[in-house]
């Protein structure tokens, strides 16, 4: 039976909401394409398998969609957050004071933070195993180890980014090299020996994604659905991103969004809503994809601070002068 698809807009009507414009898209029975009224300055994403997370620039998390294992289940004491990423059935955040949190499925103690695991600097989730670089450089991990993706190799040092696909890992180092561990029926570990300088990386279901220093895009791994096949005319990118599934999404320099793979057999419509010009954000889940618009400022925002409120009115007042 084919997902009603739903696409839900909170529309600009100060500067402030304009920040916090969120929209889904794409499979929608857990509401996974429906984002929560009252979001605030919305500043990152997270789309797992059929849930998400929003960042707020208070450092508060809003999470909605599938909720079968607790993982929108955001601790009520969670605060000062500044990353997140969204896994098959758990969380995980990051806070200022390199704490992290897990909240969701520990069926594989995929929420169980291993102790003493000191100062984090990045996170990230792959279905069942959960994944974290200490300010050293190194990275441990902890969850579902089916298939090695749990086992760290030996000598790896220098992280600075991590990234889980369904059962097999990327980290990516200071100097911009790339590696990987875990399942590899689909050569998603095998790194190509040319990738040059990456800046970012991720993980989708079966299939890895890079994004090089000179904003093209390199993927490897599993191509059944053509997720590899990056565009020819793809133009600068800014922004990855590997779902759930079998699928690869972009954001390119002028705003836009690519995408190439799995499309209609799972997603149905997998175009991004009609009327985004320009888009500052993206996340790509299981056969749903969140993102948020970059619109214009509001003209009754007068004073600039980002909200359109009574201190707004009262310059516009003052400024009306003695009536002749």
């Amino acid at each position: 039976m084919r997902t009603a698809i739903t696409a839900t807009w909170l529309f600009c009507a100060s500067n402030a909401m304009a920040s916090t414009a969120v929209v889904g898209w794409g499979r929608n029975e857990f509401a996974q394409a429906n984002p929560p009224l009252g979001l605030g300055k919305t500043t990152k994403l997270a789309a797992g398998l059929y849930h998400n997370l929003a960042l707020q620039s208070d450092g508060r998390v809003i999470a909605w969609g599938w909720n079968t294992n607790g993982q929108c289940d955001v601790p009520a004491d969670l605060a000062h957050v500044i990353a997140i990423d969204a896994g098959y059935k758990h969380s995980v955040t990051l806070d200022r004071a390199g704490t992290v949190r897990c909240f969701g499925d520990d069926s594989l103690g995929q929420c169980s933070t291993p102790p003493k695991l000191g100062f984090t600097i990045a996170i990230a989730v792959g279905d069942d195993f959960t994944l974290a670089v200490g300010a050293n450089g190194l990275v441990r991990a902890w969850g579902r180890n089916n298939a090695g993706q749990t086992n760290v190799p030996l000598g790896l040092h220098g992280v600075v980014r991590v990234s889980g696909g369904s059962q097999f890992a990327l980290a990516q180092r200071s100097d911009g090299t790339l590696s990987a561990w875990g399942r590899n029926d689909w050569g998603q570990c095998n790194v190509p020996s040319n990738l040059g300088t990456v800046v970012e990386v991720v993980g989708g279901a079966w299939h890895a994604v890079a994004l090089r220093a000179d904003r093209s895009v390199v993927c490897w791994g599993r191509n059944e659905f053509g997720q590899l096949n990056v565009p020819a005319d793809l133009g600068p990118v800014v922004q990855i991103s590997g779902d759930r599934s079998n699928v690869t999404m972009v954001l390119l320099a002028d705003g836009s969004i690519r995408h190439w793979g799995q499309w209609n057999e799972v997603w149905t419509n997998p175009t991004p809503p009609a009327g985004v010009v320009v888009w500052r954000e993206i996340a790509c889940g299981g056969y749903h994809a969140i993102g948020i618009p970059d619109q214009p400022p509001c003209p009754s925002d007068v004073n600039g601070d980002g909200v359109a409120d009574g201190a707004d009115l009262s310059i516009l007042l003052s400024s009306w002068g003695a009536c002749p």
